[in-house]
């Protein structure tokens, strides 16, 4: 089939009216087929197709299918982010989720690692160390001198 071609909707349209010009005249729709080297079911579905577009038409219809395409791709792709997002902000309502243990996964000392939920991705937690740094000038130890200062100053 090396001599198969593709024709544009332009070719399409124009051979369509050489056919109906062909057709006024009264010759039958295997010479109207024969004139522009297309079979009998692919003229009859190129009517159907294009059967009253002009050149432009058929332009404007390919530029609207690609515009099509791109749209429906685009709403596939934001479907899929809305259904991840989806499912992260439900595995953050799950206190549980936040972090979690893997029992089957020991470390070279022994220890379990503990993975927390960033994003979609996993990291690694060290047991070892703190759960979260503590601002200097805000530690739990100074905020009791404070209100020990306060209690004394208002005794006196």
């Amino acid at each position: 089939m090396a001599g198969r071609k593709r024709h544009t909707p332009e070719q399409i349209i124009r051979k369509l009216r050489q056919g109906d010009e062909l057709a006024a005249t009264g010759a039958d729709v295997e010479e109207i087929a024969r004139q522009p080297d297309v079979s009998v079911p692919t003229l009859y579905n190129w009517r159907k197709q294009y059967g009253g577009m002009k050149a432009d038409d058929a332009k404007e219809f390919k530029e609207l299918k690609n515009e099509n395409a791109q749209l429906k791709k685009l709403l596939a792709e934001a479907e899929l982010e809305k259904a991840a997002l989806k499912e992260i902000a439900k595995g953050n309502s799950e206190p549980d989720r936040q972090t979690k243990r893997r029992d089957d996964a020991p470390r070279n000392d022994g220890a379990l690692t503990a993975f927390r939920l960033q994003g979609r991705r996993a990291t690694a937690i060290d047991p070892t160390q703190p759960a979260y740094e503590e601002h200097p000038g805000r530690s739990g130890r100074g905020s009791a001198e404070v209100v020990a200062r306060l209690g004394q100053s208002q005794c006196t």
